[in-house]
């Protein structure tokens, strides 16, 4: 028997001050489910040969509480409640790590897998390829392209946490091997590299979003604003090279010594390709000359499609400005903060550069 652990907070659940979740003597709460949880429950729950059960550093009375009422409301009031594994369950350290082996009697820790937003936090040593890695969200604004496409990825994490497990066992399958051998092939090559690119691929939400359609044929992934940002945007580090934006192309966050016990573990024999299809960008681009106030003129390409608030955020992100500077189209009228910028026409972007002096 295979196990799937879900975390509880930032992963299945976020605090909600509406929420619809609320567990008598919590303080943290109320909840709410995040977007395609119910599908996403319902989807791991129908695999055969999968059992459910839940992880959260929480303490008992509350992830009891809070599991009942999800499971009530994702399946049914008579609905055996799966296994819910709490605070005290812990293994004492600072940090403190959800430890999988001894947790459950007779279980293969091999064939247990977690899917947890702070992976890199609760893993325990030797544990860490165990852990599904998913988005969590330290960025204090999202105005500007890159943290647009960051809160996509954040927003569909159980879109892309299933098509990883779906794609592990399609490798358990097709391989022999266990879930634990297959979800570190999936995420991790023999150099040490989370493979972001390839399991933060299209097909990857494609194929969550299959799986996850049988319960309700009209997800869709989350895109609150309706600008067409996709969480597999490939133009990512084109637009943004700073240290500070590293996190957003990665999810794993893991120290050295932690990749190292992951490579410790990797089987050469696994082919984690199995399944993979190549892919298009298909992002259309427009051009947009920076004049910068000192006399210069740089040129920036950027997605098509967005609204020029968003394109003046992501220049501001990009090149360290006095202040906000003004966008113009070729004819020099200034461009409206709602109108999307069309790849056929010319814009300029008129800003001063900051002083070194």
């Amino acid at each position: 028997m295979k196990r799937v652990f879900v975390d509880l907070d930032d992963t299945l659940v976020f605090y909600n001050e509406h929420g619809r979740f609320q567990v008598d003597g919590d303080t943290e709460g109320p909840y709410e489910l995040a977007h395609a949880a119910k599908e996403f429950l319902l989807a791991l729950r129908a695999i055969p040969e999968v059992e459910l059960a839940f992880f959260s550093g929480g303490p008992s009375h509350r992830n009891v509480g809070l599991v009942s009422q999800i499971v009530d409301e994702v399946f049914s009031s008579s609905t055996e409640i799966p296994g819910v594994f709490s605070q005290h369950h812990l293994v004492p350290g600072d940090p403190p790590k959800k430890r999988l082996a001894g947790l459950v009697q007779g279980m293969d820790v091999d064939e247990a897998i977690v899917v947890d937003d702070t992976a890199y936090y609760y893993a325990a040593a030797g544990e860490e390829r165990n852990f599904v890695s998913v988005y969590s969200c330290h960025c204090p604004s999202h105005k500007h392209f890159a943290g647009k496409v960051f809160k996509a990825r954040r927003d569909n994490n159980l879109v892309r946490a299933l098509g990883i497990i779906l794609w592990s066992l399609d490798i358990c399958s097709a391989e022999g091997c266990t879930l634990g051998e297959a979800l570190s092939a999936v995420q991790w090559d023999s150099s040490g590299r989370y493979r972001h690119k390839e399991t933060n691929s299209k097909r990857v939400y494609d194929r969550g979003l299959e799986a996850m359609r049988r319960f309700n044929p009209e997800l869709q992934l989350l895109d609150e604003e309706g600008l067409g940002i996709h969480p597999w945007s490939s133009r990512l580090l084109e637009l943004l090279n700073h240290d500070e934006d590293s996190h957003f192309n990665g999810t794993s966050f893991f120290e050295p010594h932690q990749v190292a016990n992951i490579l410790c573990t990797l089987y050469s024999s696994v082919d984690a390709h199995h399944g993979e299809t190549g892919e298009a960008a298909g992002v259309e681009l427009v051009e947009v000359e920076i004049a910068w106030a000192q006399g210069s003129k740089e040129y920036g390409r950027l997605p098509a499609g967005m609204p020029a608030e968003v394109i003046v955020a992501t220049l501001d992100h990009m090149f360290p400005v006095e202040s906000s500077g003004v966008l113009t189209d070729k004819h020099g009228a200034e461009v409206a903060k709602d109108e999307r910028l069309d790849a056929a026409r010319g814009y300029r972007y008129t800003v001063a550069r900051v002083s070194v002096f």
